[in-house]
């Protein structure tokens, strides 16, 4: 008996001198103690999930700096058809009044006085030098208002167009930068949700709440990044890229491509202004240059300067990627069968990336044809959550792209100052 009071007595000691047990962390607890915050019945890593939503916004803003660029550029080139229109008014004005003065002067030589003092025929020479005079007066003033509208249309408007042309293409760099952007995040976000959805404590923790609330507790993402990832999925699909394999020829890389439906191999130079075809080459897809057409002055690789005429290839395809309307300039044809040379007219509409070790060239491009719903989604959707699908965005004018320059020249290979501007270096991805 004294012995069994005497253990009683130490298990007793024993016990008051042990640390009470933790006590058990709530559902709620356990959530928070992995840095999820209940937002309704989820919960979700909101801070992270705030930079998910700050990249989307900011992808939202840089897209909707690439719509009103495209527009400018729509504007102005309907801006360039009615000063070009003016000028053809002007012209035929002034061909009008050449006809006159000559069909004058045609009466003037036939209105010869007889001998003697003939009044009547000296008034009718009078009267007519007069409108000759007139006629000529206006002819000269018409002449010289056509050719200061000639100048400025070409100074002014091309200086407008290149400025314009380089804006969209760091606007579209840029916006690309900010689409990767938003999808380093996203994918950083949904690995961590990946991974707190295999930890056993956090299921428990969702159960236990659930049973206890009668309302089912679920982990994130919320509805408004599932929603910015469906919006960003859409805008990826519009980023559109293709690696085309080069062909190295005497030192130089070709590509293959086709004009209209004539394929040809062309000299690769994302440095040149203007698509460069031979006279033979242009017959082949129906061009026919003309005296009436714009002349452009090129310098070939020995140095020699020559005018070519400029003109419109209806379509320019290289791999998957058609280019419509691609200026060019077409050679003399008494400079033979020139190499083609594919230039800044069509690399302009993408982001180049050109590796000549590996003679391998990147197209990337962001695709604005059709309804434009899968990128105007991302400037247009609104920052809170909606059951409602994107509102369709208006048309918009294919924008202009310039990437990678190259110095490689050719025999008889012109290059011209004229063309598209290259975009800006500014590290960004282009919607390619």
């Amino acid at each position: 008996m004294g012995l069994t009071v005497l253990l009683a007595a130490v298990a007793s000691a024993a016990a008051q001198g042990q640390d009470p047990a933790p006590a058990k962390l709530t559902p709620q607890a356990v959530l928070k103690s992995h840095n999820l915050e209940r937002f309704g019945t989820t919960w979700t890593l909101l801070s992270t999930e705030k930079n998910v939503l700050k990249d989307l916004a900011d992808a939202r803003a840089r897209y909707q700096q690439v719509y009103e660029g495209m527009m400018r550029q729509q504007e102005f080139e309907m801006g360039a058809q009615g000063r070009k229109s003016d000028i053809q008014d002007l012209r035929e004005q002034s061909n009008i009044l050449s006809q006159q003065i000559a069909a004058i002067n045609q009466q003037l030589n036939a209105l010869v006085a007889p001998p003697g003092d003939n009044n009547f025929v000296n008034q009718q020479r009078n009267q007519l030098s007069q409108e000759n005079n007139l006629l000529v007066a206006q002819h000269d003033q018409m002449v010289n208002m056509l050719n200061t509208l000639q100048e400025q249309n070409k100074d002014q408007g091309q200086d407008q167009k290149l400025q314009l042309n380089a804006e969209v293409a760091q606007s579209r760099e840029k916006y690309m930068q900010a689409v990767l952007d938003l999808r380093k995040s996203a994918d950083e976000l949904t690995a961590k949700y990946d991974e707190l959805a295999k930890n056993p404590e956090i299921t428990k923790a969702l159960e236990a709440l659930s049973a206890s609330t009668k309302s089912t507790q679920r982990l994130g993402p919320s509805a408004k990044v599932r929603d910015a990832i469906k919006l960003l999925e859409r805008a990826e699909g519009s980023v559109q890229s293709e690696t085309i394999e080069l062909h190295r020829e005497n030192g130089v890389d070709h590509v293959y491509a086709s004009l209209g439906k004539v394929p040809t191999k062309m000299v690769l130079d994302t440095g040149a202004g203007l698509t460069t075809i031979s006279a033979k080459l242009a017959g082949r897809i129906g061009l026919k240059p003309k005296t009436s057409d714009p002349t452009v002055r090129l310098t070939t690789a020995d140095g020699t300067v020559v005018e070519a005429r400029q003109l419109v290839i209806p379509s320019v395809r290289v791999g998957k990627f058609t280019v419509q309307n691609v200026e060019c300039a077409v050679m003399p044809a008494e400079k033979g069968d020139v190499d083609p040379l594919l230039g800044q007219t069509f690399f302009k509409h993408f982001k180049v990336e050109y590796s000549a070790g590996a003679r391998k060239l990147s197209l990337k491009k962001l695709d604005t044809t059709g309804d434009g719903a899968e990128i105007k989604s991302v400037a247009d959707a609104d920052a809170k959550p909606s059951a409602k699908a994107p509102t369709k965005g208006r048309r918009a004018v294919r924008p202009p792209r310039a990437a990678v320059k190259s110095k490689r020249s050719t025999q008889n290979r012109p290059s011209a100052s004229g063309g598209d501007a290259q975009a800006p270096p500014d590290g960004g991805a282009d919607p390619n």
